[in-house]
């Protein structure tokens, strides 16, 4: 009823009299900007992954989640997982069931460049949107569009099909509606913002911030502008309730299904974790086993004791990623100096320092030391631009013109800065590799001698394959075989960690068919692999149930092994 009345609360033919009088019209600009962007990253997608070789690890795992959906010998929705957020890996599923009429899209990994790819489009889009609403001239939009489309970081993560791309899609989208229904109060725009805050937390931990702070930024836009009491709560739940129902779609259903609505917060075993955690448990287990590697450092998680240490970390990465973002925020305090819309200058400052502010509390009980983790910096200097473009809209031309050109010289000359901190690998130790190979004209493997989890898995499935014989069915965990699994002609000859039934048949593998264990070494991850830590002495002689059929070697965590089963576990 509330959104009834706010919604409709003039009288309907108004609204039909005012329909017919708007013209149609397409938006030809924006969609040569999709269609341009679209075909621009799918081919750097596909010069990085064919010619180049280089794919994130990290990507290659999102397929092997939506695989699990629908290709594995336990097909089910629930199978895409819920240790990251779902609706990467969930925007792959129709991609990903064109597998049979082009083998790359999963065991290349081209299916998330695609998705990634329509994402980094849709962002152009919405910055040109953005610019359009801003007042800039087409022109100086088309050159801010393309220095973000030349932004070395933007361009690789629009080619990886991981969580950035949709991330950063709706991190700018759901912002620029809140600086535009802050200053027209239209209230169909609130449940969109809803929505796209809510995409938000779908596709990235550190969004929940984001998500929260528009919250309150409606209210205090709201109280501001002396609203009562009732119009308050009516765009507090015309904001909220959208975005609770989008985040209730991941955490109800990881309530149902596992019973845990926060599984999230602990799946990694190594963050919000109190001591006598399983996480604890495992690692336990495989130091008893003669393996001395903390789950941390397995998983490549830092971990920064103190805000100053944390704070002198985060904030490093950001300005090495992006320092123009300094000269931004120099606007924007030029802005809060005339005292025009402080509070919509403040909640975009906090909206843009909430996910580094995040991220320095959580480095402080473990987090991965990967530049994309700071990559908010970038759009959060381009929504400033914007922002302060639109301050200045129609009212002081030749100066408005000169500062557009200025934004845009600054944007430009950090490209330049983000290369320069890419290239650097103490800093970039995802992207380096690639921009080493670049300068020395080589693909990456041949130039670094780093393969990926794609070329991996090519060499050793074939030869593991070969040891099964009687093509029996094997069991592993797919947190480290996933290689094994996209590259496998017969994926259901494997039980895999989402299967329904693997804990059973990981204890008694016997009375679920299972023929075969397959372990990676106790190196790395590999120490904590499910197989391995209920049965520390597995990978090293059987544990006394199991025959050893032969190992491949080719994988740097170590030698893959595989166990005929010929005995009982002893674990029922």
């Amino acid at each position: 009823m509330t959104t009834a009345i706010i919604a409709f609360s003039r009288p309907a033919f108004a609204i039909r009299t005012r329909a017919r009088a708007r013209p149609r019209h397409i938006h030809f600009e924006n969609a040569v900007l999709l269609v341009g962007a679209t075909a621009f990253y799918i081919a750097v997608s596909a010069y990085l992954v064919f010619h180049m070789h280089y794919m994130i690890d990290d990507a290659y795992a999102r397929i092997d989640n939506t695989f699990d959906v629908l290709f594995t010998s336990d097909p089910h929705l629930a199978g895409i997982g819920f240790f990251w957020p779902p609706l990467p890996s969930f925007l792959e599923i129709p991609i990903i069931a064109f597998k049979g009429l082009w083998r790359p899209l999963v065991a290349q990994g081209f299916a998330g460049c695609i998705e990634a790819s329509l994402f980094g489009a849709g962002t152009v889009v919405l910055l040109n949107s953005g610019l359009k609403w801003a007042g800039v001239v087409r022109g100086m939009r088309w050159v801010i569009c393309l220095i973000w489309m030349a932004n070395p970081m933007t361009i690789i993560y629009a080619a990886q099909g991981m969580s950035e791309a949709p991330f950063i899609f709706f991190f700018m989208a759901s912002i620029l509606v809140f600086l535009r229904w802050s200053e027209s109060d239209r209230t169909s725009l609130l449940p969109l913002m809803g929505v796209l805050a809510g995409l938000g937390c779908l596709c990235r931990n550190e969004a929940f911030a984001v998500a929260f702070l528009i919250g309150v930024g409606v209210i205090a836009m709201a109280v501001r502008r002396r609203a009562g009491w009732r119009e308050i709560e009516n765009v507090a739940l015309l904001y909220g309730l959208p975005t609770i129902f989008v985040i209730l779609l991941w955490l109800g259903s990881a309530a149902i299904i596992l019973h845990d609505p926060l599984y999230w917060l602990h799946a990694n075993g190594f963050s919000f974790l109190p001591s006598n955690s399983s996480a604890a448990a495992i690692q336990g287990s495989t130091a008893a086993a003669g393996t001395h590697v903390s789950r941390a450092s397995a998983f490549g998680v830092i971990t920064m004791k103190g805000f100053t240490n944390a704070a002198s970390f985060i904030v490093g990465h950001s300005l090495a990623l992006f320092p123009g973002v300094v000269a931004m925020l120099a606007l924007l305090a030029v802005r809060l100096l005339t005292r025009q819309n402080r509070l919509g200058t403040l909640m975009l400052v906090a909206f843009g320092l909430s996910i580094p502010a995040l991220d320095m509390y959580i480095i402080q009980s473990g987090l991965g030391p990967y530049l994309r983790y700071q990559i908010s910096v970038i759009p959060f200097a381009f929504l400033i631009a914007v922002f302060v473009l639109r301050a200045i809209r129609g009212k002081y031309g030749l100066v408005s013109s000169w500062v557009a050109l200025g934004i845009a010289a600054v944007l430009g000359v950090s490209n330049i800065m983000t290369a320069q901190t890419l290239a650097n690998p103490a800093i970039a130790g995802e992207e380096a590799p690639l921009l080493t190979a670049l300068q020395a004209g080589k693909n990456v493997p041949d130039a670094t001698g780093i393969r990926n989890k794609i070329l991996i898995g090519a060499d050793i499935t074939p030869r593991i394959l070969a040891l099964d014989k009687d093509g029996g069915r094997i069991l592993c965990d797919s947190t480290t075989c996933f290689p094994i699994i996209l590259n496998a002609p017969q994926p259901t000859q494997f039980v895999v960690t989402s299967d329904r039934i693997f804990e059973a048949a990981a204890a008694a593998p016997q009375n679920y068919g299972i023929e075969y264990f397959l372990v990676p070494a106790l190196n790395g991850q590999g120490a904590f692999e499910r197989l391995n830590t209920l049965y520390p002495k597995l990978w090293e002689d059987g544990a006394g149930f199991a025959t050893l059929v032969g190992g491949v070697d080719g994988d740097p965590m170590g030698q893959w092994r595989l166990y005929r089963i010929t005995g009982p576990t002893g674990r029922l």
